[in-house]
């Protein structure tokens, strides 16, 4: 984080609508924050929830519990009473950062509260002290999965695994990037990005809300937007805009397209729309880079399939009984890298 303040303090950081915050900034803000967690009790290893909507204010107390020394993990304000409670009762956070007027569910553990109008208001405080020792292998944050099969599970990161997203980033992410993405803050595509981030000076710019192919178009053009991720529904919506073909996306260099399925005609569509390659990601909340297609591909392998492992992972299909699977054969999907989990939050069993 010192480095990137160092080397690309004066570059913009996050653009949120009318508001835009450099690299210098968002540390100077995130050093405030810290301050203020560590004067109510934050310590290294404690872990911070974050419980709001995606802003900026949002990757500032993330960087702040960062620079503690402490774990950050960021729950979906859409999810309901009865997940939420799950959650705090697993990661039980020492520090719960939420809007003031946000109900804690019944059964959530007792933990301290910090508003957001306290966190507006630390962003211009006098800043930390002197800063923790880290290790590669602390803990650095928590991303919830989606619950599918049942109560959320924490799957919990490294500093190592988030610095490992770097190479395995690939063609997605190249110096001084501009990127739109109406993601979730919460959501493996933020949390376990944070280190390509500062590695390659990306600005972020935080999709509108709520999400519109128009609103996102403008964005596009009038940011000079480069990278634009987004679900195969959304990109539907964005190349049947009949503006679009007029529009000037000279800017942009790659889409992406992840968390569902692309059609092979929706990846033609729009290549020829927008004028850019569109990657697809496969990946989980555990481990947020496994394959992907790369702008050099041949059609067959953009068009029909999730690529091939990412840097710095292996993948495997294998059967029940854990033996690999034979070519066209359908298997389970093994995957080993850094870029995955350590592990789930406080769930020996399930992570064994």
């Amino acid at each position: 984080m010192d480095a990137a303040v160092a080397q690309i303090g004066a570059r913009e950081a996050y653009v949120d609508g009318g508001r835009r915050i450099t690299f210098a900034a968002w540390m100077r803000a995130a050093d405030g924050v810290a301050a203020a967690m560590a004067e109510l009790g934050v310590s290294p290893g404690d872990v911070v929830a974050l419980w709001f909507d995606g802003t900026v204010d949002y990757a500032i107390a993330y960087a702040a519990v960062v620079r503690l020394g402490a774990v950050a993990t960021g729950i979906n304000p859409r999810l309901g009473p009865r997940e939420v409670a799950a959650i705090l009762g697993r990661c039980r956070p020492r520090l719960l950062v939420a809007p003031d007027d946000a109900l804690v569910p019944d059964g959530a553990p007792p933990m301290i509260r910090l508003g957001l109008g306290a966190l507006d208001a630390a962003q211009a405080g006098p800043g930390q002290g002197p800063r923790p020792r880290l290790e590669p292998t602390d803990p650095v944050c928590i991303i919830w999965t989606s619950g599918t099969t049942g109560i959320p599970k924490g799957a919990w990161f490294d500093h190592r695994g988030l610095a490992a997203a770097v190479p395995a980033a690939g063609a997605m992410t190249v110096a001084f990037d501009r990127r739109v993405s109406g993601l979730p803050m919460a959501h493996a595509g933020f949390m376990a990005k944070l280190w390509e981030q500062l590695a390659m000076g990306v600005t972020i710019v935080l999709a509108p809300t709520p999400w519109s192919a128009s609103s996102m178009l403008d964005v596009l053009v009038r940011e000079r937007i480069t990278v634009v991720a987004a679900v195969p529904a959304q990109w539907a919506k964005l190349v049947e805009l009949p503006d679009v073909a007029s529009a000037d996306l000279a800017s942009v260099r790659i889409g992406l397209s992840a968390t569902a399925p692309a059609s092979p005609e929706l990846i033609e569509r729009v290549v020829d729309t927008i004028g850019c390659p569109l990657v697809v990601r496969y990946a989980m909340t555990e481990s947020p880079s496994i394959t992907g297609t790369d702008p050099t591909d041949p059609p067959a392998v953009q068009y029909e399939t999730v690529g091939r492992a990412q840097a710095g992972m292996e993948v495997e299909l294998v059967d029940d009984r854990g033996l690999p699977v034979a070519p066209g054969a359908v298997g389970r999907v093994r995957v080993r890298g850094a870029c995955a989990m350590r592990g789930y939050w406080n769930d020996p069993e399930a992570t064994a």
